[in-house]
């Protein structure tokens, strides 16, 4: 059965304020549609349930929930009612407000990200009856232990072999080879009919198989079991560069800014003819993402339709095909980063991110000069870590890519965090120090942990560009609000966020198809 979604967007008067994650705040949060919820199995995600119209809440679980950090909750409700005089507003917010009775600490967490999703395929209230009406509440681990980073440490050494070895013979990714997009000059002359239209490739299936190769499933849409269609609309000009990209139907979690990313650098075409020559002409693609293949519509013919499936989902809510390219994808796009000492966080759950920044380093030596690594505190007791004195950081001068793997080994091992806030500014000043050469601090950050030290913040001198991982549903508001206070460039796999340091009361910024207003200073959410 074909699953459609479509958004519906609630517009907040900006005359009123409410307290962010509070429930009057969820409720006008922006709503997805769907056929059906089916809440799929899988460590980290549980279940609060209620009856179809019924504030009423159950689990059996919320002792294991308070004991994982919370990293979403997803209120689903079917749209069917019996009666056109039911509110379902009010029903949402009942519910809403009875999860916060049990689990309040949810709502004080604003790195919560929130979703409400609208079931449509019910035509009756029998129907309805069946589907799943509540919570999907979805966790990773608050706790990590020796067990876990040696793991951890194991797979990022097999990492490194395999990189060392590519590295000698490093190329394209993915199976195209041909000239991709992204030198292709933007081509001014207008749109004309053509005698011969736009081809790509020499063969039908190198579309889907470079798609296959070079667009990954978002880790957002992979979390939360969602499958879709997006069309785009794009030029393809004269020399057979894509311009003009449009998203004409999307789904989002992430899935619209993917295609985006792909269109601009994908394979350049052959491009449409008339007698007279080429000329500049319109393209409709559509893009099946699907969990599973029973989600992938029937066609005639096995290269007919360009699928995006996940090729390795894991039970902690990341998806190797994101995690393993944000930090290597941002310092491409970031041409000017010459000169920089990179902060890295190796705390817990960073491995993938880590593994990244060494295969990237293994090609790009020469654009980092020093490397930071901290651990929040090698294993100090919580009630023992101080503000600007936690320590656990340690610092790598020599930028030969051996040296820099063996001092980040050797920081993993030192200590994993304990508790989730971490020491990020501190690591950042002692990088200040260690490397006065510097010309820019590049941070990065894990989204889930907020910065026990913020207040350190205003002894930072040097520019300052956060890249983020771990974004799955919205970026970290103390993060936006650091970026405000150091003037930084803020970075995600797909948003590039300039100095927002200008901003004013009721200004808004978007990151990643999420939108956040400063309110009395700091960033709410607002959908």
């Amino acid at each position: 059965m074909q699953i459609k979604y479509m958004l519906l967007s609630i517009c907040l008067s900006p005359s009123v304020v409410f307290a962010q994650n509070s429930p009057g705040q969820i409720i006008r949060y922006r709503t997805v549609a769907t056929e059906k919820t089916v809440p799929g199995p899988g460590a980290g995600t549980y279940l609060v349930s209620a009856p179809y119209g019924k504030p009423v809440l159950s689990a059996a679980t919320l002792d294991e929930i308070k004991k994982q950090q919370v990293l979403s909750v997803e209120l689903v409700y079917t749209r069917f009612r019996r009666s056109e005089k039911f509110d379902q507003t009010r029903l949402n917010l009942q519910r809403l407000e009875n999860l916060q009775r049990i689990l309040p600490q949810v709502f004080a967490d604003n790195k919560v990200d929130w979703q409400l999703t609208e079931q449509t395929g019910a035509a009756d209230f029998k129907t309805g009856q069946t589907y799943f009406h509540g919570f999907i509440i979805r966790t990773r681990k608050s706790a990590f232990t020796a067990k876990d980073r040696e793991a951890e440490l194991s797979t990022l050494a097999e990492e490194a072999k395999t990189a060392a070895s590519a590295s000698k013979s490093a190329g394209s990714t993915g199976t195209s080879t041909r000239e991709r997009n992204t030198s292709a000059a933007y081509d001014t002359e207008p749109i004309k009919y053509y005698e011969t239209g736009p081809v790509f490739g020499s063969d039908p299936c190198e579309l889907p198989e470079d798609v296959a190769a070079h667009l990954a499933y978002p880790a957002e849409a992979s979390i939360r079991n969602i499958s879709g269609r997006i069309q785009a609309q794009i030029t393809v000009n004269r020399a057979g560069g894509v311009q003009d990209i449009k998203i004409t139907e999307g789904m989002g979690f992430g899935c619209d800014l993917a295609v985006k990313e792909y269109l601009k650098t994908m394979p350049v075409w052959k491009p449409a003819k008339t007698k007279a020559g080429n000329v500049n002409a319109y393209v409709t693609l559509n893009f099946w993402f699907a969990m599973d293949e029973s989600k992938i519509p029937a066609s005639e013919m096995p290269c007919d339709l360009v699928v995006v499936m996940p090729k390795d989902k894991k039970t902690d809510g990341h998806t190797t095909d994101e995690s393993n390219r944000v930090v290597s994808e941002i310092f491409s796009r970031q041409k000017d980063w010459n000169q920089v000492a990179v902060v890295c966080d190796v705390t817990a759950s960073m491995g993938p991110y880590m593994g990244d920044l060494l295969k990237w380093f293994r090609l790009n030596q020469g654009r980092i000069k020093h490397f930071t690594f901290f651990n929040d505190g090698d294993m100090a007791p919580d009630s023992r870590k101080a503000i600007g004195s936690t320590g656990g950081i340690y610092h790598s001068p020599d930028p030969a890519v051996e040296a820099v793997e063996t001092e980040m080994y050797r920081a993993m091992r030192g200590g994993w965090g304990g508790d989730l806030p971490e020491n990020d500014v501190e690591a950042l000043l002692e990088a200040e120090n260690n490397a006065p050469f510097a010309q820019r601090l590049v941070w990065i950050a894990d989204n889930y942990a907020t910065p026990r030290d913020l207040t350190l913040l205003p002894r930072i001198t040097k520019p300052v560009s956060i890249v983020i991982c771990s974004v799955q549903g919205g970026v970290n508001p103390d993060l936006l609000n650091a970026a405000r206070k150091l003037k930084a460039t803020l970075h995600t796999l797909y948003t590039d966020l300039p100095d927002i340091s200008g901003l004013k009361d009721g200004e808004r910024v978007t990151v990643d198809e999420r939108q956040y207003e400063l309110v009395n200073g700091k960033f709410v959410r607002i959908y």
